[in-house]
C-alpha cells in the first residue's frame, strides 16, 4: 500500500482504518482477506534506529520479554517503523507494520516471524469469500466455538492503491519509551532502501467502530442455514434488495436525509438478514418466535407494519445478537427506519403469516 504525502499513522490502531465490516459486500474484494483473532487491548509499538516507544490505553503493560526482538528490529527498519498489535497477559501478537509509506502484506508479515520471531497472529482462515461462507465461518467461531465477537476482525492480506489523506483516534493513549532513548530531532527522507521486503499490497474501507455495550449469549444462524441452500438466500436477497431499493427510489422526495443514509449504511446487511427468513422453507422460524412474542398494550394500537417492525427489531436481538450489534447501531430510531424503509415487505410478510398460521393464537391483536 502506498499512501500519499499527508498520510498521519494511527497512534494506537490501524483498524479504525482496515477492518472489513461490510459482510455483504465481501466478495467485492478481489484481493485476499484474512480473519484473526486479537484478545486483550490494541497497542502501537513506534520503533528507530534510537529507541522504542509503547503507546496503549492502558499503563500497565510489559513488553519486556520482547526487547531484544524490538533491538532486533531498530536496526532494521530504515527510519521509522509502526507496529500494530494486541497485548493480553503481556503477550503480544502482531496484525499490521507500517514503515517507508506502506502496510506490510501477510507474506512480509511471514518473512517476519521467520526472521525476527517477531509474534504475527495467524489468520484463522485467508482468501476470497462470498457473504454466505464468512457469515458461517463467523457463525462457527462466536457461537460453536465461544470467541468473543469482538475479538474478531476481517482485515485485508494485502493493501493497494490507498488514497487516504489523515486519521484519528478517540482514545486515550498513555506513551512510554521502553527501550533507548528519544531524541527529539526529525530523520530525513530516506530514499535509498538497501533492504526492503516485498509490497504486495488492497482495498481498505474505513471501520464502523463495533458497539460492545451488552453481553448476551447469542443464537445463530444455524437453524436457518439448515433449512434453505445458499443459492436460495442469495436470490432471495437478490430480489428483497431490489424490492426495497426501488421503494426507497420512489419515495426519496418523502424520505429525509438521516433515513436515506440509514438505508444506505444498514441496507444491505438488514436486507439480507430479513429476506434469508422469508422463505418457504424459513419462515417457520418466525412463526415460532411468534407463538411466545407479546406486544405491549400502546403497540396494540399501532399499524400492522408497525407491529411487525417491532417483532423484527427483538426478533433480530434475539437471534442475532453479536452480528446485529457489531453491525447496526439498535437504537430508538431502528423501529421507525426499519418501517419505514422495509413497509412494503412487512405487508408481504404479514399476508404470508395469515395464510400460513391459524387464526386463534395471533399475536398481532
Amino acid at each position: 500500500m502506498k499512501t500519499n504525502n499527508y498520510y498521519s499513522v494511527p497512534t494506537l490502531s490501524s483498524l479504525e482504518e482496515h477492518e472489513i465490516t461490510d459482510l455483504m459486500n465481501i466478495d467485492a474484494y478481489q484481493e485476499e482477506l484474512r480473519l484473526v483473532q486479537l484478545p486483550g487491548v490494541p497497542v502501537r509499538i513506534r520503533i528507530d534506529k534510537d529507541y522504542v516507544e509503547l503507546t496503549s490505553n492502558e499503563d500497565e503493560i510489559d513488553l519486556s520479554f520482547y526487547k531484544e526482538i524490538f533491538s532486533k528490529l531498530m536496526s532494521f527498519f530504515y527510519g521509522v517503523g509502526y507496529i500494530f498489535g494486541y497485548v493480553s497477559n503481556n503477550k503480544l501478537l502482531v496484525y499490521d507494520i507500517y514503515t517507508n509509506n506502506n502496510f506490510f502484506s501477510t507474506k512480509d508479515l511471514a518473512i517476519m516471524e521467520r526472521d525476527y520471531n517477531l509474534p504475527i497472529v495467524s489468520p484463522i482462515i485467508e482468501g476470497n469469500f462470498t457473504p454466505d461462507c464468512m457469515i458461517e465461518i463467523l457463525n462457527k467461531k462466536i457461537n460453536n466455538e465461544k470467541i468473543p465477537a469482538d475479538e474478531l476482525f476481517i482485515l485485508p492480506s494485502v493493501y493497494i492503491n490507498d488514497t487516504r489523506t489523515f486519521t484519528f483516534s478517540k482514545n486515550t493513549e498513555i506513551s512510554k519509551v521502553i527501550l533507548g532513548e528519544k531524541k527529539f530531532y526529525t530523520y530525513p527522507a530516506w530514499t535509498n532502501q538497501s533492504v526492503q521486503l516485498p509490497k504486495t499490497p488492497v482495498i481498505t474501507p474505513v471501520i464502523t467502530p463495533v458497539n460492545n455495550t451488552k453481553t448476551k449469549e447469542p443464537n445463530d444462524f444455524d437453524v436457518v442455514f439448515s433449512l434453505s441452500t445458499k443459492e436460495e438466500r442469495t436470490e432471495i436477497y437478490n430480489e428483497t434488495y431490489k424490492n426495497v431499493s426501488k421503494y426507497v427510489e420512489k419515495n426519496k422526495k418523502v424520505f429525509d436525509k438521516p433515513l436515506l443514509d440509514w438505508w444506505k449504511k444498514n441496507g444491505k446487511y438488514l436486507t439480507y438478514l430479513y429476506s434469508i427468513h422469508t422463505l418457504p422453507s424459513t419462515r417457520k422460524i418466525l412463526w415460532d418466535y411468534s407463538k411466545s412474542y407479546c406486544l405491549d398494550y400502546i403497540s396494540k394500537f399501532s399499524s400492522l407494519t408497525e407491529k411487525w417492525a417491532e417483532f423484527f427489531e427483538l426478533f433480530f436481538e434475539d437471534n442475532y445478537f453479536n452480528f446485529i450489534f457489531n453491525k447496526i447501531n439498535m437504537d430508538a430510531y431502528f423501529c421507525s427506519n426499519f418501517e419505514k424503509i422495509f413497509h412494503e415487505e412487512l405487508l408481504e410478510i404479514d399476508k404470508f403469516y395469515v395464510k400460513e398460521n391459524s387464526k386463534s393464537a395471533d399475536w398481532r391483536y
